[in-house]
């Protein structure tokens, strides 16, 4: 009987143990010593474009310590690039905080759907005591159409005798990362209202056959050139 009590509390401290024991390590790594802000939780990134973002440590212990900084950008596709400028803190006062500054870099063929997360971790010098913060980036959208009349006729001269009609191909590029329309015009500020209601006249005169080349386009209509 003597064996089986304490084979049965042998289980059952075994099984106890078993509850308790991650409580105390999380306490061991536990941050409530060290605090860690972000200037702001998310950004939204033009391609082509650098962002700095400031990343605050606070000491809310009693003495003074360093803090070793890292990241992780596994979350990130490869267009993006971000830098920490300090690899750690140094000195940092009880009760006071320390920055640093975190270089973002969005490449400019990004593409719209490239969005993703980069985790910070801040460790407190020779303890186990540590803390991270997330930061969500999202490329935003870019409206960039192109033309390059320095390809046309004589970098972009035209010479024409009176009373005659030159045909004059002008490459128009959208240089964004959205699907754009574009309204072109000559030495002439965009009627917007008046160009779409002649548009959708002449495609309800068309019978609706939907083999116009618009067709589905989407955009800001704003950028004309």
């Amino acid at each position: 009987m003597r064996e089986g009590r304490a084979a049965g509390f042998s289980l059952s401290s075994i099984i106890l143990i078993s509850l308790v024991l991650p409580l105390l390590l999380s306490t061991v790594s536990a941050s409530s010593e060290i605090g860690l802000h972000l200037s702001e939780q998310s950004v939204i990134q033009i391609p082509g474009t650098a962002h700095n973002v400031t990343l605050t440590v606070d000491n809310d212990g009693s003495s003074i310590h360093d803090f070793n900084l890292s990241l992780d950008t596994s979350g990130l596709p490869a267009v993006w690039n971000v830098t920490l400028t300090n690899a750690s803190l140094e000195g940092v006062l009880p009760t006071f905080s320390a920055s640093t500054t975190i270089v973002v870099r969005l490449s400019q063929t990004a593409a719209l759907q490239q969005n993703g997360e980069v985790v910070f971790n801040a460790t407190r010098a020779g303890s186990n005591a540590s803390i991270e913060i997330r930061l969500w980036l999202s490329v935003a959208p870019l409206y960039l159409p192109d033309i390059d009349t320095a390809a046309v006729g004589d970098t972009g001269l035209i010479v024409a005798a009176p009373g005659t009609t030159v045909d004059v191909d002008i490459p128009l590029q959208n240089r964004g990362n959205i699907k754009d329309t574009y309204i072109l015009q000559v030495d002439e500020e965009t009627d917007l209202a008046a160009f779409w209601t002649n548009w959708l006249a002449n495609q309800n005169q068309s019978g609706g056959n939907g083999s116009n080349g618009s067709n589905g386009s989407s955009g800001n209509g704003s950028n004309g050139t």
